[in-house]
């Protein structure tokens, strides 16, 4: 696989999938664990805080989506960058 197809930036990624991969990136530095669904959607880091918040449902869709573009890895429950 070519480094650009697995570079986010290269991909066609909507804004909520660049927070949750933003999110993730600084829930893993400071905890040093992955994190759940949940606590992504809790804490997602938005661009722009006037932003409506997406619902639970479209934060899994969009980790469904990153995992199979194996930009993220699932297990358990718990999603960590690839």
């Amino acid at each position: 696989m070519s480094w650009s197809s697995t570079n986010p930036s290269a991909l066609n990624l909507t804004i909520l999938e660049k927070e949750i991969l933003k999110t993730l990136a600084c829930h893993e530095s400071q905890n040093n664990i992955p994190a759940t669904c949940v606590e992504l959607h809790r804490y997602l880091l938005k661009k722009q805080p006037q932003q409506a918040a997406p619902s639970l449902v479209e934060t899994f869709k969009s980790l469904k989506k990153l995992t199979e573009q194996a930009i993220l890895t699932q297990k358990n429950g718990l999603f960590f960058l690839s």
